[in-house]
């Protein structure tokens, strides 16, 4: 990108004119966009350029548009320049309209770096004819930004108002508030409702859009299959057609609303919206009620997971397979805060002698909310099992991530860990059913519940798992920031599990021969 409408630049440094053409001159010229070098790689030359083509284009477009010259023999329209607030302007007729004279290419060039040397035009006219554009241009001193004329600017609507495009920059603008991720998850749930409304047409533009095209996007959204993907090349009505499951009302609610909130953007952006959706889309905005289901692991099923074969025999071919769900037993951290961590996040408190997690969001690791940034006693049964000594290993490795071979998808889960763990879990016999979920989140309901259930205090509780401060006296939301190393640490000597931990393998996991290079 280079910050200038039409102008793009190729790795080797060279300026381009690029222009997508109008629908209709791609039936007749059979070209999808036009793309012409500048042959230079000084960006202040190319600034006068692609203004230049973005002329000569437009002349071209106008000729293809009245089939020739006009009544006087010469192309329609003509063209004119004036003076306005520091621009090129077309007056008030537009790219169509009937200006009184037409100016060559040579003067349109001459024009704007007239005015790009804060000179006048006068001045620049009186000046003696000029062999080269290189003369013209002033090296040393960087030239303010040329606007395109409007004349060009027809066509950057035309580009800049199709749904897709107008997608990627509600992304783009999203991402500046809330993580990536999520931003990211919006905008797919966006192109599935472009995806309907559509339906192939990739040049849809959002003045298009009408009340017809979200009546049918809240009749198709319940009859898509889960795990529906924009970028499925099938017609809709063959995704129709597919097998299986359909999306679920949360789901549905979820679609609903990254659309809704789409839309309101434009509206806010002053997108050419005609209609206000938000009142047809209102019937998918209300939150379902969904049942919910049980989430804490049984005393049973804690002893299946760890007195297990892998457990007892070392047998674990990664190292996050074997460690975090220990860790997340003993410390009710979310997945994603275990998988992330770095060989620098363990380390020993000097006042407390005591040795911690730090759950942090430094380096480009990332936490849930601000309240997830905390720190988390490790628990002695670790110690014991040799977590330090793992540490330690890894760290002569010259690693700096506990688990380097778990990565982040492109949604930021830690989906590879997440599936082997379900498989793991499943193969014991520990499954979801109708009234209850498990997964790797359970572990943090079930310390949670074992606290509350012994009537440990919630600040404290909450404390030790991020969550926000609740039942908080004014004194200590202004004068403290939470309960110290030791209370937690006190807290996580209180849990019993009835797993019997001699059962299992100490540091038992079998590493990948790479690891240890």
């Amino acid at each position: 990108m280079t910050g200038h409408t039409y102008l793009s630049k190729s790795r080797h440094g060279v300026y381009y004119f690029r222009a997508v053409l109008p629908k209709g001159v791609r039936a007749k010229t059979e070209r999808r966009e036009v793309r012409i070098s500048l042959r230079t790689k000084d960006r202040a030359k190319a600034k006068v350029l692609v203004a230049v083509e973005a002329l000569r284009l437009t002349e071209t477009l106008s000729q293809l548009e009245t089939g020739g010259t006009g009544d006087h023999g010469r192309p329609k329209p003509d063209l004119v320049l004036v003076e306005n607030h520091g621009e090129i302007d077309l007056g008030e007729t537009g790219v169509w309209g009937n200006p009184a004279r037409s100016l060559n290419l040579t003067e349109v060039r001459n024009h704007v770096l007239a005015r790009d040397n804060r000179t006048s035009l006068a001045a620049q006219k009186a000046a003696p004819p000029l062999d080269s554009l290189a003369a013209v241009v002033p090296t040393p001193t960087p030239a303010p930004p040329v606007k395109v004329p409007h004349v060009a600017r027809f066509l950057s609507d035309a580009i800049e108002e199709r749904v897709e495009k107008v997608i990627e920059r509600f992304v783009d603008n999203k991402k500046q508030a809330i993580s990536a991720p999520t931003a990211d998850k919006y905008g797919a749930q966006c192109r599935v409702f472009l995806k309907i409304v559509a339906d192939g047409r990739l040049d849809l533009k959002i003045s298009e859009l009408t009340p017809k095209d979200v009546r049918a996007y809240i009749d198709i959204l319940p009859k898509l299959p889960t795990r529906v993907d924009s970028s499925d090349g099938r017609p809709l009505e063959a995704i129709l057609r597919s097998d299986g499951p359909r999306l679920s009302a949360k789901t549905i609610f979820a679609h609903a609303q990254s659309t809704n909130m789409f839309l309101t953007w434009c509206e806010a952006q002053q997108y050419p919206v005609r209609f206000n959706f938000h009142s047809i889309l209102k019937p998918l905005l209300k939150k379902p009620r969904i049942k919910s289901k049980k989430k804490v692991f049984s005393a049973q099923q804690l002893k299946t997971l760890f007195e297990s074969e892998p457990y007892s025999t070392g047998t674990f071919k990664r190292a996050s397979d074997y460690w975090v769900p220990l860790l997340g037993l003993f410390t009710g951290a979310r997945e994603a805060e275990l998988c992330q961590l770095e060989t620098n996040d363990v380390r020993q408190d000097a006042a407390a002698g005591l040795w911690l997690l730090d759950i942090n969001s430094d380096d480009g690791k990332r936490l849930k909310t601000g309240a997830s940034a905390r720190e988390v006693p490790v628990h002695p049964t670790l110690i014991e099992l040799g977590f330090l000594e793992f540490v330690d290993g890894v760290r002569a490795s010259e690693t700096s991530r506990l688990f380097e071979a778990d990565q982040r998808n492109k949604r930021g889960e830690f989906s590879g860990f997440s599936k082997r763990f379900n498989r793991y879990k499943e193969g014991l016999g520990i499954k979801s059913g109708p009234s209850h979920k498990l997964d790797f989140h359970s572990f943090r309901h079930t310390l949670q519940t074992m606290l509350f259930d012994a009537g440990e205090e919630e600040y404290v509780v909450n404390a030790l798992c991020g969550h926000n401060p609740a039942q908080r006296s004014e004194g200590v939301r202004t004068y403290s920031s939470g309960p110290g190393l030791e209370a937690k640490y006190k807290l996580l000597l209180k849990l019993k599990f009835g797993i019997d931990f001699r059962t299992v393998q100490r540091n038992g996991w079998m590493p990948d021969p790479s690891w240890m290079e």
